[in-house]
C-alpha cells in the first residue's frame, strides 16, 4: 500500500539556464522548465514522459540540484517527506548516491574514464557507508552480475572507453543501485540496451523496487514500457507539466491532444518499399578480432573475436539493418566497413577494394562515407558551435559539393546550407549559434545526423541514431531518413536494439550473436519467419512489455 505523504514533491517549478547571445554578446538566463508540478509516493513508479527537450531531464535533476554553480536558476518549492527544502541547500546535496540514486542517459560521459569500474564501483558505496574495501568490492562484483554483464570479473578491471554502449549503461545501474536508496531517477535507463538486457534491467528494477519499497522516477520516451510498469504518468510539453493522471486512466482517455499525439506516435511495421540498385560494397571473408596482450613484453595470448568472418554484399538504396545483443560486434562492423578501425578481408566500395588504404588515400571517399554515432554528446565537439560544426564539415568537402570560391557567395551558400539542413532535421536554424550542452539528448543526436547528411554522402552508417530519441521524433526522423533515402538513392547500415523502428525502416536485416552473423534476410521474412534460435528470443524479448507484470 502507498503511503499518503509524498516521499518527494515539487510545485511550480522553474529553472532557467544561462547562455551566451552571440549576436548581442551577452550572457542571457533561458527558462527551460516554466511550470511543473509532480509528487512521488514511496514505493511508488512516476513516469515523465514527453517529447525531447519538454524538460523532464532538467526537472528530475532539479530535485538534486545537480547543475553547474551559477548556470541555473531554480525556483519553486521541493518538499522530501513533507519538509519544504531550499533547492540549493546542503540538504539535496546530502541526498546525492545515497538516499537518491541517479542513471543517467548518456553513460560515457557521466562514468570518469581515468579511472576503472571497480574503482567506480568502490567509490560510491565507500563514500555513503561503513565497509571495508574488500567488502565493496566483493558487492561491486555481486552488481556486475546483477545487471547481466557477461564475466564481471573481467569488467570490473576495464575502463568505460573498453566497454560497449550497453554494458556502460549496465555499469551506471550497478551504481545508482549500490547504497539501496530510497529513490531512483532512471533517465532513459534502457536507452543504449538491446531488448533482451532490457528486459532483464527492468524486470530486475521491478524486483528490487518491490523488495525494498524504492520510490521511482522513470523517464523515458518507450510509452508501451511506461504503460506496463509506471502507477502515474506525468505528461511535460514546452517545459510545462500538462497532464498527470493514473497510467490506466491516462492511456485510456487521454484529456490533452498532444498526449493523444504521443500515445499515437508508434512506428509502424510495416517495411519500406525496396528499391534496389546496383551493388555499392562487397564484403568477403571480413573478420575484425583484437589482439589480448598480457605481461611486460605485451605478449599476445588471444584474441576477442569482434566480427567473424563472413560475405555479404549491399545494394544501393536499401537500409541493411543490424540487430544483436550490446557487444555482438554491430558497431565494430559498422567502423570496419568505414576503415575507421582495422580488420582483415575485402571490403570492396564502388569496385575498389578499399581494405588496404591508408589515411590520405581514403581522405576523398569521407565525404561518401559518413557515420552518426551511437552517443551524441561525446561525437559532438563542445567547444564548437552547431554552426561551426556544421560548416567545418562543408568546407572541408567544398569543392566536391560545388561551394563557390567568391567570398561573399561562399559565406551565403555555407549559411543557406547549414540553414536548409537544420530544418531538414526539425530544428530551429536560430540554434546554429549555440553549443551541444546548450541542447537536449534528442536534439544533440539530430544536429549528429544534420553533421552526416550536410555532406550529401552516398553510404551512412547510423549507430542507433533514435536511442536518445522519443517515439514522436522517432517518427519523424524514420520519415526523414527514409525521404533523403529516396531522393537521394542512398545506402544505410542501420546498428539499432530497437525491433520496431528496425521493422518500419529497414528492408534487409542481419541477425549478430558473439560476433557471427547467425541470421540475414528480408525484413517481412525475417521478421514473421525466424529460423534461428537466437533470432526468435530476439523477438521474443521485443513483446515481453506486453506480458510483464505491472506493478
Amino acid at each position: 500500500m502507498l503511503k499518503s505523504t509524498p516521499l518527494v514533491s515539487v510545485a511550480n517549478l522553474k529553472v532557467s539556464f544561462q547562455q551566451y547571445d552571440a549576436q548581442t554578446q551577452q550572457r542571457l538566463w533561458q527558462q527551460a522548465v516554466h511550470n511543473v508540478h509532480f509528487h512521488i509516493n514511496q514505493g511508488e513508479i512516476v513516469a515523465l514522459v514527453g517529447e525531447s527537450g519538454s524538460g523532464k531531464s532538467v526537472s528530475a535533476m532539479a530535485l538534486l540540484n545537480l547543475f553547474s554553480p551559477g548556470t541555473a536558476q531554480l525556483h519553486g518549492q521541493l518538499r522530501w517527506n513533507d519538509e519544504l527544502v531550499a533547492f540549493d541547500s546542503a540538504r539535496c546535496t546530502s541526498k546525492r548516491g545515497k538516499d537518491v540514486g541517479v542513471i543517467f542517459q548518456e553513460p560515457m560521459t557521466s562514468l570518469n574514464p581515468l579511472h576503472r569500474v571497480e574503482k567506480q564501483l568502490n567509490e560510491i558505496q565507500l563514500l555513503h557507508q561503513d565497509i571495508s574495501s574488500q567488502s565493496a568490492s566483493k558487492r561491486s562484483l555481486e552488481l556486475l552480475d546483477w545487471v547481466g554483464i557477461v564475466d564481471p570479473k573481467l569488467k570490473l578491471k576495464a575502463y568505460p572507453h573498453e566497454m560497449s554502449g550497453g554494458q556502460r549503461q549496465r555499469v551506471m545501474i550497478a551504481m545508482a543501485l549500490a547504497n539501496q536508496p530510497k529513490l531512483l531517477i532512471a533517465d532513459e535507463p534502457t536507452t543504449a540496451l538491446d531488448v533482451t538486457i532490457q528486459k532483464q534491467v527492468i524486470q530486475l528494477l521491478l524486483r528490487l523496487q518491490k523488495e525494498t519499497s524504492m520510490a521511482v522516477l522513470f523517464i523515458s520516451h518507450d510509452l508501451n514500457l511506461v504503460q506496463k510498469i509506471a502507477h502515474r504518468v506525468v505528461v511535460m510539453h514546452e517545459g510545462n507539466s500538462i497532464e498527470t493522471n493514473t497510467t490506466s486512466a491516462l492511456f485510456a482517455q487521454p484529456q490533452q491532444a498532444y498526449t493523444q499525439h504521443l500515445i499515437n506516435a508508434i512506428p509502424k511495421n510495416a517495411p519500406p518499399t525496396a528499391r534496389p540498385g546496383e551493388d555499392v560494397m562487397q564484403l568477403k571473408n571480413l573478420k575484425v578480432w583484437f589482439p589480448i596482450k598480457q605481461g611486460f613484453m605485451q605478449k599476445v595470448t588471444g584474441h576477442v573475436k569482434a566480427v567473424q568472418p563472413f560475405d555479404f554484399t549491399m545494394q544501393k538504396g536499401l537500409t541493411y539493418g543490424v540487430v544483436g545483443e550490446s557487444g555482438s560486434g554491430k558497431t565494430t562492423l559498422g567502423m570496419a566497413l568505414l576503415r575507421l578501425i582495422q580488420s582483415e578481408g575485402q571490403i570492396i566500395y564502388k569496385g575498389q577494394d578499399i581494405s588496404q588504404w591508408q589515411r590520405k588515400a581514403m581522405r576523398p571517399l569521407r565525404r561518401e562515407l559518413q557515420v552518426v554515432f551511437q552517443d551524441p554528446y561525446s561525437s559532438l565537439s563542445p567547444r564548437m558551435s552547431v554552426l561551426q560544426m556544421l560548416r567545418e564539415c562543408l568546407e572541408i568537402h567544398g569543392e566536391a559539393l560545388g561551394m563557390p570560391k567568391e567570398r561573399q557567395a561562399k559565406r551565403a551558400w555555407l549559411e543557406h546550407t547549414v540553414t536548409d539542413t537544420l530544418k531538414q532535421v526539425e530544428l530551429d536554424p536560430e540554434v546554429r549559434h549555440r553549443y551541444p550542452h546548450e541542447f537536449s539528448g534528442g536534439q544533440r543526436q539530430r544536429i549528429a545526423i544534420a553533421r552526416a547528411i550536410i555532406v550529401k554522402p552516398e553510404f551512412i552508417v547510423l549507430d542507433e541514431p533514435t536511442s536518445a530519441l522519443d517515439r514522436s521524433v522517432q517518427q519523424q526522423l524514420i520519415a526523414l531518413l527514409l525521404k533523403l533515402q529516396q531522393d537521394t538513392h542512398m545506402t544505410y547500415l542501420f546498428i539499432s536494439h530497437d525491433l520496431s523502428v528496425v521493422r518500419a525502416m529497414c528492408h534487409y536485416v542481419l541477425v549478430m550473436k558473439d560476433g557471427e552473423v547467425v541470421e540475414q534476410n528480408w525484413n517481412q521474412q525475417l521478421f514473421e519467419q525466424p529460423q534461428h534460435e537466437y533470432t526468435q528470443s530476439l523477438l521474443e524479448a521485443a513483446l515481453f512489455t506486453q506480458s510483464v507484470e505491472a506493478v
